[in-house]
């Protein structure tokens, strides 16, 4: 059974949404780092939160999907 509720109802944790913002912060920097493009002088906060929050929401569908909670 898909646990969607309880997926998302872990994001009420603070250290939830810690975990994202860090793991958000590392794989835009290796994102970054990979197309050789200078991560601080080219910072866009739009473009890293859109990428934070579809983080998120991929990460809470996909533990709904495998009943991961």
């Amino acid at each position: 059974m898909v646990k969607f509720k309880q997926s998302f109802n872990e994001l009420n944790k603070p250290l939830v949404w810690a975990h994202y913002a860090v793991g958000t912060i590392l794989l835009w920097a290796l994102f970054k780092f990979i197309f050789q493009v200078q991560f601080i002088s080219q910072l866009n906060l739009k473009e890293v939160a859109i990428f934070y929050f579809a983080y998120v929401l991929l990460d809470r569908i996909s533990h709904g999907v495998l009943g991961l909670v």
